[in-house]
């Protein structure tokens, strides 16, 4: 009659909720300063959109850039909170970062309450989303809220994908419009016909497996016909193909920097201005630790879904396995 003893109770709606009020409020009084904040630099491009809106229309975003790049719904974002007050434009923006911040963490929640985490798992997960120190970038500046639209469209559709991935009618046309979508933000869209694809086959079944190829049909389709109007020169100053280094060095030198941006827990500032060995090791112990937190989970998480051998699979029940560990 004993029961197993649990770590820590199911994160509940209320209780997630409640943590996100709460690390809304932490992360707004330690942004304040960035209200202050004056443009400079690419800052200036998020105000001429606005201007250039207001002087052509804003179909004018949709037929050409008269940047490098090609975001038409960026710039059409951009003016229309522009122009809701001009004379306090900078504060509007300000608004703008921090309601896609809001959005892209309403997502990552949505994530958290889908895979079961328990209190310590949700609080740790939501202070992630809500503090990590890369959140600077996009969130204090006044030209780069679309990575979080573009990050919060891509776990959408990756849920999506996850949830409903075996019904086709109802998830391709959900996932397309994601990506459809955060296209039109930025080109990192990209990301989402793996995750969707990985998302929809996950569950291993048969028509799964179907419906994750259709998945990465549908999604190939709709890049396909935006890099063709990418490439094409009519839509971009540029064509957008002088970025792309078929040098394998440049991409593991990249990657690795993505990677150690991702794990890392710290200021990368002071060591990029300095590369000391003390600060290099500091580095290095951080992303280590992360790392190997992270790999633990994973082949914790993959064993105890794996009966042990000799074991039955039926020994323990749903209520006494608790949350499910994705």
């Amino acid at each position: 009659n004993t029961r197993p003893l649990r770590i820590s109770t199911r994160a509940t709606p209320l209780f997630l909720g409640l943590l996100f009020v709460l690390l809304l409020s932490a992360q707004l009084l330690l942004y304040r300063d960035s209200f202050s904040v004056k443009p400079s630099s690419d800052d200036f491009i998020a105000l001429h959109q606005v201007d250039r809106g207001e002087a052509e229309g804003v179909w004018t975003f949709v037929m050409a850039s008269d940047a490098g790049d090609y975001r038409p719904l960026q710039n059409v974002t951009f003016w229309l909170f522009g122009r809701v007050s001009k004379r306090h434009i900078l504060l509007s923006l300000r608004v703008l970062h921090f309601l896609s911040v809001i959005f892209y963490a309403m997502v990552a929640f949505l994530w958290i309450r889908t895979l079961g985490f328990n209190r310590v798992g949700a609080v740790a997960a939501a202070c992630v989303v809500f503090l990590h120190p890369t959140l600077a970038g996009p969130l204090a500046g006044l030209d780069n809220y679309t990575r979080l639209v573009v990050s919060a469209l891509v776990w959408l559709g990756a849920w999506v994908a996850s949830s409903w991935g075996g019904r086709r009618l109802l998830a391709i046309p959900l996932v397309s419009l994601c990506f459809a979508i955060a296209l039109g933000y930025t080109e990192y869209a990209l990301t989402l016909i793996p995750f969707a694809v990985l998302a929809t086959a996950w569950r291993g079944e048969r028509r799964h497996f179907h419906s994750a190829w259709v998945m990465c049909g549908s999604l190939m389709t709709i890049f396909c016909a935006y890099f063709l109007i990418r490439v094409s020169g009519m839509v971009a100053t540029t064509a957008g193909m002088g970025f792309l280094s078929l040098n394998p060095l440049i991409w593991v030198k990249n990657t690795a920097m993505i990677v150690v941006a991702v794990l890392f827990f710290g200021n990368t500032v002071p060591i990029m201005q300095e590369a000391s060995l003390p600060s290099l090791a500091w580095l290095g112990s951080n992303v280590t630790l992360v790392a190997v937190a992270l790999g633990y989970g994973l082949w914790a998480g993959r064993r105890s879904l794996v009966p042990p051998v000799g074991g039955d699979p039926q020994i323990s029940s749903p209520a006494e396995v608790g949350p499910p560990p994705h």
